[in-house]
């Protein structure tokens, strides 16, 4: 049935109907069939994408950190720069970690982007359940 929860209906009634709230998208709908095909068929893609999205995230936060970092020894630094070992070190060792980290970014977004293409795959079978309500 299509009743709002406002109307008042008997215990016994309402155990026995399901309440469906017709407010939500067509889109929203789609997304909530995918979602329900994939964990059936393939729960390990959003276990991998959400793996993907975490290590997107912190290998950012880790580059943020170490540009930071670059700059507060750089703004800190007196007197020539060249001069002090111990700086020239850090900085080195600062910069080759952040050009690590930025490799590895544009693999995880392709790993993300493979995902979402093996993901499509079931978006007919989705746009197909949410025809069932359109009706």
């Amino acid at each position: 049935t299509a009743l709002s929860l406002d109307d008042s209906w008997a215990p016994d009634s309402l155990a026995r109907v399901n309440v469906i709230n017709f407010e939500i998208t067509k889109k929203g709908l789609e997304r909530y069939f995918m979602a329900f095909v994939l964990a059936r068929d393939k729960p390990d893609l959003e276990r991998r994408r959400a793996e993907v999205h975490k290590l997107t995230l912190q290998l950012r936060e880790e580059i943020t950190k170490q540009e930071d970092q670059l700059l507060e020894m750089l703004s800190t630094a007196q007197g020539y720069i060249v001069d002090d070992p111990l700086l020239v070190g850090s900085l080195v060792t600062a910069a080759e970690a952040l050009t690590t980290h930025s490799a590895r970014l544009p693999d995880l977004e392709q790993k993300d982007r493979d995902i979402v293409k093996e993901q499509r795959q079931y978006r007919p079978l989705a746009k197909a359940a949410t025809g069932l309500f359109e009706a």
